[in-house]
């Protein structure tokens, strides 16, 4: 019974699978097999054309030159300086003493010898009165000795005595008078008086108080540069001179170049004497560019072009034709002095070479470019 019952559904499914499609069954099962064909087709070729480098196609990559042209290469030692004014002076008491009157105030125009202060003197004119008055007697009485001593009356002894006492009476009201003139405060030079550091009834004394006046008609700016510049400036080079507040740039030459390197700091002192101008103040900031040496028909190239090997060896790339194709050439270079973002080539490049500007750190040696 179970025999019969497989054999009749053997038979039914064979029935089934004999059945002929119809033509829109076919058609539908033929377009998915040529779908996957060339999915297949195009997987096979991408693999092929990966794995064959010998049918890969090379595109150039495009970049920028620059013709290397010899030109003039300056150099320059940059610091900050200060504007210093030669006649920039601290009028001071010469003794010590209470100011009795300040007789200028800020802004006044002075005179060399002008009174700017006095102090108290009222102690020492005293004392001129009393010597004066000692004077007097002595003089009086060595006219008698020596009217006497003339006659030949009178020893030798009492004439000198009185002539002695005399004298030195008269060298004391001296010295009186100029310690009146030490308590007056005189300006130095012609000038501005710029700061007055004294007030009435204050106690001043010499190197610490008094009255500063400035004469800007000798001015020059002074800078400290690093002991490694000591060989490499010197009286005379030119300068270039930038005040930012002005927004001005002069030219000038170094005045004076130190001989000798200040322990304390490391530094060696430059002086630029400026032009006469109401523009420049007394400790004024400026910048100096001293223009130390010049190397004539120099190989410059920017520095950013430039780049170094894992061997430590400084290369830049430049276009070469060969074979009729534009390729990247490595030049080992020696390079020179350095400037604003500018270097010299001593060794490796020569005029007329075309250095790679824009795209050479994508580069490597011997590749294809095109200009």
């Amino acid at each position: 019974m179970i025999r019969s019952i497989i054999l009749s559904f053997s038979f039914i499914v064979l029935l089934i699978s004999c059945k002929k499609p119809s033509p829109q069954e076919e058609l539908a099962s033929l377009k998915g097999t040529l779908l996957k064909t060339n999915e297949r087709i195009l997987e096979l070729e991408k693999i092929i054309e990966k794995a064959d480098t010998s049918t890969r196609k090379v595109k150039a990559k495009k970049v920028s030159i620059d013709t290397i042209k010899p030109q003039l290469f300056k150099h320059y030692v940059e610091g900050q300086g200060i504007v210093d004014a030669e006649l920039n002076v601290l009028a001071a008491p010469q003794v010590p003493g209470v100011i009795q009157s300040v007789l200028v105030k800020e802004g006044d125009y002075v005179r060399i010898g002008q009174s700017l202060a006095r102090m108290d003197s009222k102690t020492i004119r005293q004392g001129i009165e009393e010597i004066r008055t000692g004077l007097a007697l002595a003089t009086t009485m060595y006219d008698k000795q020596k009217s006497l001593w003339e006659q030949n009356i009178g020893s030798e002894a009492q004439y000198l005595l009185a002539k002695n006492q005399k004298e030195q009476l008269e060298k004391k009201l001296e010295t009186l008078k100029s310690q009146v003139e030490m308590s007056t405060i005189k300006s130095p030079v012609n000038g501005t008086v710029d700061e007055i550091k004294v007030k009435i009834g204050e106690i001043a004394a010499p190197g610490y108080n008094g009255i500063r006046v400035v004469n800007n008609s000798k001015l020059k700016v002074k800078a400290k540069l690093s002991d490694i510049f000591a060989s490499r400036v010197k009286k005379g080079d030119k300068v270039s001179i930038f005040f930012p507040d002005l927004n001005k740039e002069i030219q000038s030459t170094l005045s004076f170049a130190s001989q000798s390197v200040n322990a304390a700091s490391r530094t060696i002192l430059v002086e630029s004497n400026l032009p006469s101008s109401k523009d420049y103040k007394a400790n004024q900031t400026a910048k100096i560019k001293i223009n130390d040496s010049n190397i004539k028909d120099a190989i410059v190239v920017n520095s950013n072009f430039i780049q170094r090997s894992i061997n430590g060896e400084d290369y830049i790339l430049v276009a070469e034709s060969i074979d009729g194709k534009i390729l990247t050439k490595k030049r080992i270079i020696t390079l020179g002095p350095e400037y604003n973002g500018y270097s010299v080539v001593q060794k490796g490049l020569v005029k007329g070479d075309l250095i790679i500007t824009n795209g050479y750190s994508e580069l490597v040696d011997g590749q294809l470019i095109q200009l």
